[in-house]
């Protein structure tokens, strides 16, 4: 089959099994206006091949196409199941009639957003492949690597594939990211040396996409407050976040056209503006008492996506991109409507709401973002003294009402731990811990941002972190490293800084010395503010 036709096989495999396991996401992130459309392709595919990597990383040879198939077609029936048997709240005394479940009625609704962010997609994946086409090659840099590790991934049925330099030995580094590549190639059966550059379209592709949801869920907060379905023209304007993070780069290359013109474009890429963009900080300064007297200025690595793309090179920061996108996509959802609600009563019918609004509010209504709630809820009106009340125990069943005044509702229990709840928590692990096995750096980071997501709205509405809080933050830990438990009994990291050389009694405080080849302190010059705005404005105009 000539390569157009293998390329639509590769793209007609990612939205099959995208659109199959979107089910799973769209009850997964109730917070979010799109439900997660814009990075469904990433979190399908990390979820397709999860259970089969487990149990090939146990040593049963089963990653294998077939089992891929029965893992996806088993995964999408339990998620159309839930999502099919899944009926809209109703109002008390409202009728009964038969309603279209939730999922059906917000992909009819959202018909516009749902083609423009396929559009997207689509218009990006086959963008990148025509870019690529310029320059197929897999030679120079780190691909023949890359390609020696997505080769043996493809040709493995178990788990760590085996390493093209070491034989007899697995591969010693973090490696899902190319099994993610190698599972759709096995599945399409297409060889690793043309799956490399179609992987690379893919994750281009996920990457804006995906940068371009993130924007559109942040703008849809301020712009489309008590919409249940998400507006295409949010996903437009979103673009520029996914164009900003897929495709500009530093001013580097602005700032050296605009000083030399059409030379700086006719010199070498790799002397020139290309390879320059990629090294703009340049560290100075180094104490002669630590370095000694020869050390030098020292380039910094400031690569940005798009100079990766251009580069070509599958390296596991590459990889990570989409995942790490997917990752603040579940921060986000968990910031709007957290695991654990402030109070179950916040499920009042609509009917309810709008006779409440009528009533008088001796106090300012707050936002307290409830979990479980359609995205034109997921913020609850809560008044001040109600607030007080979910404080004070002393208070908190009162619900006798001043002379003159209409009776309050009943005050409910804080929500219980849900398994919707406990779902959220386990997908947020198995995304940002699957992070580790691809680009280990990022775990840290993404782990951070999470936590905190989970933390503010508390935070904000005036609530202390409770027990049950801390249990889920410590839950969430311990699952980040129990699902790829595998990776991480066969995983040595082979770089790390020098540990300091700490007197006692610190010295025999353990952990402290591993830690301090992981944290260090900068003694030299700091950046130097040309280089700085060179890298995050365009400090000429």
């Amino acid at each position: 089959m000539s390569d157009l036709g293998a390329l639509l096989r590769w793209l007609l495999a990612l939205e099959v099994i995208g659109w199959g396991l979107f089910p799973l996401l769209y009850l997964a992130v109730p917070g979010l206006r799109d439900r997660g459309l814009a990075v469904a392709k990433p979190f399908a595919l990390l979820l397709l091949v999860y259970p089969v990597w487990f149990l090939a990383a146990l040593g049963l040879p089963l990653f294998t196409a077939p089992v891929l198939l029965v893992a996806g077609v088993l995964l999408a029936a339990l998620g159309w199941a839930l999502a099919l048997r899944q009926r809209p709240d109703t109002a008390p005394g409202a009728d009964a009639a038969p309603a279209r479940p939730p999922l059906v009625a917000f992909l009819r609704e959202s018909w516009r957003y749902v083609i423009l962010a396929e559009a997207v997609f689509i218009g990006a994946f086959f963008f990148y492949a025509w870019l690529r086409g310029y320059n197929p090659q897999i030679s120079g840099t780190e691909k023949p690597m890359e390609i020696g590790f997505l080769s043996a991934a493809t040709r493995q049925a178990t788990m760590p594939p085996t390493d093209p330099w070491l034989s007899g030995h697995g591969i010693n580094y973090y490696y899902l990211g190319y099994v993610l590549i190698a599972a759709l190639a096995k599945l399409t059966v297409i060889s690793s040396s043309v799956a490399f550059n179609f992987g690379l379209a893919t994750v281009f592709a996920m990457t804006l996409s995906g940068g371009a949801g993130v924007t559109a869920n942040l703008l849809a907060v301020a712009r489309d407050h008590g919409r249940a379905v998400p507006r295409a023209r949010t996903l437009a304007l979103g673009l520029l976040g996914g164009y900003l993070l897929a495709v500009a780069g530093n001013m580097y290359a602005a700032g050296d056209i605009l000083a030399r013109g059409r030379e700086a474009i006719d010199v070498w890429w790799w002397g020139g503006l290309g390879w320059k963009s990629s090294r703009v900080v340049v560290d100075s300064g180094f104490p002669e008492w630590i370095f000694g007297p020869n050390f030098g200025p020292s380039d910094t690595i400031t690569e940005f996506p798009y100079f990766s793309f251009i580069l070509g090179d599958l390296h596991a920061h590459v990889l990570a991109l989409p995942f790490a996108l997917l990752a603040l996509t579940l921060a986000l959802d968990i910031f709007l409507a957290p695991l654990f609600a402030a109070r179950a009563d916040a499920d009042a019918s609509r009917e309810g709401d709008a006779a409440l609004a009528h009533t008088e509010q001796p106090e300012p209504a707050i936002e307290v973002p409830m979990v479980g709630l359609p995205p034109d809820r997921a913020h609850a009106p809560i008044t001040a003294p109600q607030r007080a009340d979910l404080d004070d125990p002393a208070t908190a069943g009162d619900t006798t009402a001043p002379p003159g005044e209409p009776a309050p509702a009943e005050p409910s229990a804080p929500q219980a731990i849900t398994p919707l709840a406990i779902g959220r928590l386990a997908l947020a692990a198995l995304v940002i811990g699957g992070l580790y096995a691809i680009n280990s750096w990022d775990l840290p980071t993404y782990a951070a941002i999470y936590l905190a997501a989970g933390a503010l709205p508390l935070i904000v509405a005036g609530r202390a972190i409770g027990r049950r809080e801390w249990l889920a933050a410590a839950a969430f830990a311990v699952a980040c490293f129990a699902l790829y438990l595998p990776f991480h009994a066969r995983f040595t990291s082979l770089v790390g800084g020098q540990p300091f050389e700490l007197p006692e009694p610190l010295a025999s405080i353990p952990l402290l010395g591993k830690i301090s080849a992981i944290l260090g302190l900068v003694v030299w010059r700091k950046t130097p503010t040309d280089q700085f705005f060179t890298v995050y404005f365009l400090p000429w105009i």
